[in-house]
């Protein structure tokens, strides 16, 4: 379903790392320290293997790097939102979206058609209604 959706491909594409071929990934000298069964483990494979532990390890590595085909395919988080035409939603949710996710007070108001900034409070709680309480129009952006 999702094999040949853009949106699908450009998702698969920048999931993985893509060398060119014939070209090799520069490799970085590292150390690690393993529990004794883990050493032994990887030893053990690379002797069956006949190849470095290094390769062993490195081979583990990138099986783990690897996003499986499955992902991609019949996954629910790659197919479009569904149109609710109940859902009123709010207004706000874009600029006050920590009011209604987390419950913190709502940070933008609408003042005679525009989304202003909500003043700021004092420590007490009250609001500021000195000098330092300021509207600032939001300005709109086009949608995508």
């Amino acid at each position: 379903m999702y094999e040949n959706d853009s949106d699908s491909m450009v998702l698969r594409e920048s999931a993985s790392t893509v060398i060119p071929s014939g070209e090799k990934e520069p490799m970085v000298r590292t150390q690690i320290y393993l529990r004794q069964s883990e050493y032994n483990f990887c030893q053990a494979e690379a002797k069956r293997r006949e190849e470095p532990m290094a390769a062993v390890i490195r081979s583990y590595t990138d099986e783990k790097m690897e996003v499986p085909e499955y992902a991609w395919t019949n996954n629910p988080m790659l197919e479009p939102t569904p149109y609710d035409s109940d859902n009123k939603g709010h207004e706000d949710a874009g600029i006050n979206h920590d009011h209604y996710v987390y419950g913190s007070p709502k940070k933008w108001m609408k003042v005679d058609g525009e989304w202003v900034e909500v003043p700021m409070t004092t420590d007490g709680g009250e609001e500021d209604h000195g000098g330092s309480a300021h509207v600032t129009p939001v300005e709109e952006k086009s949608s995508r």
